[in-house]
């Protein structure tokens, strides 16, 4: 279960890390950004009439670097910033796949054993396509991750992210912030942060009750 918090920044110029790591030091937390910002491609798939979308499920294909990652979410609840999901993520390879292909099943899509692929990008696009899936949104995101501990203890991740999407030669973006739970029993520490933060930046940030993946298809449509 995927536990995270979303904000949406009011003006994408001000998108310095700065403001964002006071206000959460403030209240107690370390902020670490090992990292430098790094850029992730998400392709979204979907049947032509949205049937994943309309079930409140979204198919995801992350390339970041070498790395691909086949991932599945489905919204539990959503409660202004907070948001609650089932995510299933896995490499290309039949043990991690299987139960991305099991949730598939359930929604009425043809997945079998030899459907385990090995894979590279362009064998589940093909795979995918033989089950009427199809790109839809293509979202590219420049993030730059940070750790959030309490004492000793890391408690959330904390990103910020560039985001640009594109749907049909359409385009569109913001800067955002999610904040995701690590390990069981932080949510309590998820909505600190995020309390936390609206108490230092105020209205410059917005409580973000769509997914990137949703606020783009809602942006372009």
């Amino acid at each position: 279960m995927e536990i995270e918090a979303k904000f949406r920044l009011a003006d994408p110029r001000d998108a310095s890390i700065d403001p964002f790591k006071r206000g959460i030091k403030e209240h107690g937390f370390r902020v670490d950004c090992p990292d430098e910002p790094f850029q992730i491609v998400d392709t979204y798939f979907d049947t032509e009439k949205h049937d994943l979308h309309a079930g409140g499920a979204a198919l995801r294909l992350r390339v970041k670097g070498e790395r691909i990652l086949l991932t599945y979410k489905r919204k539990v609840a959503q409660e202004g910033a907070l948001h609650s999901r089932v995510e299933l993520e896995a490499e290309p390879e039949p043990k991690h796949l299987k139960a991305v292909f099991f949730e598939l099943g359930n929604l009425g899509f043809s997945t079998t054993e030899e459907s385990m692929l090995e894979g590279s990008q362009e064998q589940i696009d093909e795979l995918l396509g033989s089950w009427g899936l199809i790109p839809v949104v293509e979202i590219i995101t420049i993030r730059l991750s940070c750790q959030v501990s309490e004492g000793q203890d890391p408690v959330a991740s904390f990103v910020l992210d560039h985001v640009d999407f594109e749907r049909s030669s359409r385009r569109g973006g913001y800067v955002g912030i999610e904040i995701e739970a690590m390990g069981e029993g932080n949510t309590a520490n998820v909505m600190k942060i995020s309390e936390a933060l609206k108490s230092s930046l105020g209205e410059r940030i917005q409580e973000q009750k769509l997914s990137k993946y949703e606020f783009a298809l809602g942006s372009l449509a």
